[in-house]
């Protein structure tokens, strides 16, 4: 019987350690993510500018806007 307490023991130690190295793991895959996500929002954000400034600077006659989006001069409807 004893021995049986002790290989008990022995798990409920093995289990908790388990469940502790999953809940670090899961807090690091979860920042990893975080970072992740946040590393190519900001790369997006700074393509999206620099093609603005580049559009800007090939047709500074339109602000780098699209033609979808230039307003018609009043008579060429």
């Amino acid at each position: 019987m004893a021995k049986l307490k002790e290989a008990l023991t022995v798990l409920n130690v093995s289990i908790d350690r388990i469940g502790n190295a999953r809940s670090l793991l899961t807090d690091e895959a979860i920042g990893q993510s975080g970072r992740t996500v946040t590393d190519g929002l900001m790369k997006l954000r700074d393509c999206s500018s620099n093609a603005r400034q580049v559009a800007t600077e090939r047709h500074p006659e339109n602000d780098g806007r699209s033609r979808a989006f230039q307003e018609e001069p009043s008579g060429e409807n």
